[in-house]
């Protein structure tokens, strides 16, 4: 395959964090768990829900926290240092200006009255390099063309999800159901139980490489990246044996692939909350499951999560691939 490469770091920053829930007052706050959600990102404005949770009928219902001390220190060897202080605004969130660094390990600490302290710990994901490009090349299967987005993410110590988005014809963000990918290394945890097979009585044949190769459900998870690539880069190192790979969709519009890089708190939550989301269908928002049963939480004293991650947001269209020229075949 050629390809015209491209280097790309692109952030992005917005996860939404809490949704809007009906607010009902716990006859016993001491006996109600607190829940925390804090997932730091690489915006200059980090955020923090606080509330009391009240679980009744399978659905979890809330009394915003208004009154606490919420403080995020950097790990500084033996010591720790204050970086930022959450101040409350509304509806159970709280907000500070500050902006992590990448590699730097965090501790959220929070005091509430009439409550143990709450710690948890995360280290922010360093930025990672990532390189794609378009492809075109010929198959030698039928002699038919073939057209490909292509991606490389050079050093990673983080597991990273991909997922694939666009707009459809009124403006609306879709996310793409099922994506597929010729990754080697990717997690199967959440497969459909489809595969992509193409029409292959097209003209072009678009993304040959992961024909037959299972749907995940909106999230690909690609867990220790650290064990397929090398650092530093050098394209004429032959042990990069993964040096390319391809993701597809089918859904209308997709033009647009994500790669979020995860903290280890953050991967081992989004996996227990997607795998419990896949089976029971219960929410779009993935910070919303709290207490349910074998979800991962990294804080004491609370549920919830304290994590943080790295967002790079891709260019992916076939529609927007020119058709390659045909080839010259020798007979």
């Amino acid at each position: 395959m050629k390809i015209r490469y491209y280097s790309a770091i692109l952030l992005f920053a917005g996860l939404l964090c809490a949704s809007c829930v009906e607010t009902i007052y716990p006859e016993s706050v001491e006996k109600t768990p607190v829940v925390v959600n804090c997932v730091l990102d690489t915006s200059d404005t980090q955020s923090l829900y606080l509330a009391y949770s009240s679980k009744v009928s399978e659905v979890e219902d809330f009394k915003i926290i208004d009154n606490a001390d919420a403080v995020l220190r950097e790990i500084k060897g033996n010591d720790t240092v204050t970086v930022a202080t959450f101040s409350f605004e509304s509806d159970g969130m709280w907000r500070t200006n500050f902006r992590p660094v990448g590699g730097k390990e965090y501790q959220l600490l929070i005091e509430i009255p009439g409550q143990k302290r709450v710690t948890a710990t995360t280290r922010m994901p360093q930025k990672v390099h990532i390189i794609y490009g378009m492809g075109a090349g010929y198959g030698p299967v039928e002699e038919q063309e073939y057209l490909a987005y292509a991606y490389q993410v050079f050093i990673t110590h983080n597991t990273l999800y991909l997922s694939m988005s666009g707009k459809d014809d009124e403006g609306n963000v879709i996310i793409a159901n099922n994506i597929a990918t010729d990754h080697t290394f990717a997690d199967l945890f959440n497969i459909t139980g489809d595969y992509y097979a193409p029409d292959t009585s097209q003209v072009h044949v678009w993304y040959t490489t992961v024909v037959n190769r299972p749907f995940h459900k909106r999230f690909i998870r690609i867990p220790d990246t650290d064990k397929y690539l090398t650092a530093p880069y050098d394209p004429t190192d032959e042990t990069i044996t993964t040096k390319w790979f391809t993701v597809f969709a089918q859904d209308k519009n997709i033009d647009k692939l994500s790669i979020m890089q995860v903290s280890d708190e953050l991967d081992a939550y989004y996996k227990d909350v997607i795998t419990f989301q896949n089976k029971h269908e219960v929410t779009d928002n993935l910070l919303i499951v709290y207490d349910r049963t074998n979800v991962y939480s990294n804080l004491t004293n609370a549920i919830g999560i304290f994590g943080a991650y790295n967002k790079y947001i891709l260019p992916w269209s076939p529609k927007q691939l020119p058709p390659p020229p045909r080839p010259n075949y020798t007979r």
